[in-house]
């Protein structure tokens, strides 16, 4: 299998039947500024809210549609298909940090969802075919999908072995 193939199976938390769709429309102008400004909102939102969704088979719909209509979701895009670049733009490391800071502030289990959308938008821009980061792009962008990363191999999974200072080998 090759890497652009097995980016096409990476799951997309909204299209779960255990999840609400999310449709919302964003009108906040998109800019740092008001990703920051929305996510301090967003993060006071679900500190608040937090015990209120902290039992079994709860999922914060509603911080994920603040987080959606706040522009939130589309963010970890490159500008070039209407994102900000956080996760993917080293110029933007340190706001990408104190989003993701400010987000887990609120809630952890929130803050640790929207980390798994930017990390697993950040491997297809990394990985994909333009094509496919074009499709997944779109899918956060207009249609407000949700994506995630997980890793739960054993001990005896993937290794990733230093051969210099500049290359690695993944084994297993």
């Amino acid at each position: 299998m090759t890497v652009t193939k097995s980016i096409d199976s990476l799951l997309c938390l909204s299209d779960t039947p255990f999840l609400p769709k999310i449709s919302i429309s964003r009108s906040t102008q998109f800019s740092l500024e008001a990703c920051f400004a929305s996510a301090a909102k967003i993060a006071d939102y679900c500190a608040e809210n937090a015990a209120s969704i902290d039992h079994n088979g709860a999922f914060p719909v509603e911080e994920f549609e603040r987080i959606a209509q706040a522009g939130l979701l589309s963010a970890p895009l490159m500008p070039a298909v209407g994102g900000l670049g956080l996760g993917i733009d080293a110029s933007v490391t340190h706001e990408m940090l104190l989003l993701l800071k400010k987000m887990g502030w609120g809630n952890l289990a929130v803050g640790r969802i929207y980390e798994g959308h930017l990390n697993a938008l950040q491997l297809i821009q990394t990985f994909a075919t333009p094509e496919q980061i074009e499709r997944y792009a779109q899918d956060a962008r207009e249609h407000h999908k949700i994506f995630g990363v997980w890793n739960a191999e054993a001990n005896d999974g993937v290794k990733v072995i230093p051969l210099n200072n500049v290359t690695t080998q993944a084994e297993g």
